[in-house]
C-alpha cells in the first residue's frame, strides 16, 4: 500500500486540536490542512471544557478546500453543567453531532490520575466537583434521563460514554438499549475507564460501538500508551467487528515535542495492516466506512 493511501476516506473521531485551555499540538486550522493533504473524509473536534462546534463550522466554511468535514462536539463537564440538556439542544441546532459523558470531571478520571499527571488536564481557578452520575442503589441519577431523552429524540446524535466508570457504563447502556439508542459509543474503554475485555463484549452485546484509540498503544505513543496490539485481537474475540471505531485520540502535546493526530493514525493503521493485526478490509470499516455512517457523512 502507497505511503499515505491508507488514510484516504478516514473519519477520525476522537481529535483534540486547538484551541484549548490546554496546550495542544495543533490547532484545527492545522488539523484540517493535514487532514485534506491526507484525504480524510472528516473529523470530530473533542475539547473536555468547551463545545468545539463554533469553531468548527466556521472552519469548514473558511478553511475546507477539499471537501472534509469538521464536525463539533462537547462534553458533559462541569464546565458546561455537566447534564445541560439547554446546551446540547443549542449545539446540536449548531451541527454538533457527538455528546460525551463526563471525561475530566468524572470521579474515575479523577481518581485514576490523581497520583499522576493527565495530558488533557489544566490547573483552573475552580476545582472539578467529581461526577458520578450513579445513586447510592446503584441506579442512573434522574439529572441522566433528561439528556439520554433528549438523545434518543434526536438519532442522528452520537452518544460517547466519556471516562465515567464500568459500573456507571454498565447502567448507562442497560439504559441505552433499553430507550433504543442505537447510536451509543463506549469511549477507550481501557484507557483510564479501566473495563475489561469482557466488560466490552458485554456493551457491543447491547448494541454499543467501542472507540480503540491510537494513543492507548505501546507501539504509536511510547511515552503514554500501555497496552499492545493483542488488545484489538481480544476485542475482536467478544465484538463484532462492525462495532469496532479505530481513532487517534490525537492532540496532546507529548514530552518530545507536538504530533499530529494525522501521523498517529497513519502509524496506527499502517502497522495493524503491517503486523497482520487488521486486514485491508477491516480497516476501511472501523476507521472509515463505521464512522462515516455513525456521523452521517
Amino acid at each position: 500500500m502507497a505511503d499515505r493511501e491508507i488514510l484516504h476516506g478516514v473519519v477520525d473521531m476522537h481529535v483534540h486540536s486547538g484551541p484549548s485551555v490546554v496546550t495542544r499540538s495543533l490547532d484545527t486550522v492545522e488539523m484540517l490542512q493535514q487532514a485534506e493533504e491526507a484525504g480524510y473524509k472528516g473529523f470530530v473536534v473533542k475539547d473536555h471544557y468547551i463545545p468545539t462546534v463554533m469553531s468548527a463550522a466556521m472552519i469548514e466554511k473558511y478553511h475546507a478546500k477539499k471537501g472534509t468535514r469538521v464536525i463539533g462536539s462537547l462534553v458533559l463537564n462541569n464546565s458546561i453543567g455537566v447534564f445541560n440538556v439547554s446546551m446540547i439542544d443549542a449545539a446540536y441546532k449548531m451541527g454538533a453531532k457527538v455528546v460525551w459523558m463526563p471525561t475530566v470531571s468524572a470521579k474515575q478520571h479523577i481518581d485514576e490520575h490523581a497520583k499522576k499527571s493527565f495530558v488533557g488536564a489544566k490547573k483552573l481557578a475552580v476545582t472539578e466537583n467529581p461526577v458520578y452520575y450513579l445513586n447510592e442503589d446503584g441506579k442512573l441519577k434522574e439529572e441522566v434521563l433528561p439528556v439520554l431523552d433528549y438523545m434518543a429524540s434526536h438519532p442522528d446524535m452520537i452518544l460517547a460514554t466519556g471516562h465515567g466508570s464500568v459500573a456507571e457504563i454498565n447502567k448507562l447502556v442497560d439504559k441505552a438499549a433499553e430507550m433504543k439508542l442505537e447510536k451509543v459509543v463506549i469511549t477507550h474503554p481501557f484507557s483510564t475507564v479501566g473495563a475489561s475485555v469482557e466488560d466490552v463484549g458485554r456493551w457491543a452485546s447491547k448494541g454499543a460501538y467501542v472507540d480503540v484509540c491510537a494513543v492507548e498503544f505501546e507501539q504509536i505513543l511510547p511515552t503514554l500508551s500501555r497496552v499492545p496490539f493483542s488488545l484489538i485481537t481480544e476485542y475482536l474475540s467478544v465484538a463484532p467487528q462492525e462495532r469496532l471505531i479505530l481513532s487517534s485520540d490525537g492532540g496532546a502535546m507529548t514530552r518530545n515535542g507536538p504530533v499530529s493526530p494525522v501521523d498517529i493514525l497513519h502509524r496506527f493503521l499502517t502497522l495493524l495492516h503491517e503486523n497482520k493485526i487488521l486486514t485491508e478490509n477491516q480497516i476501511d470499516l472501523m476507521a472509515k466506512k463505521t464512522p462515516a455512517e455513525l456521523l452521517g457523512i
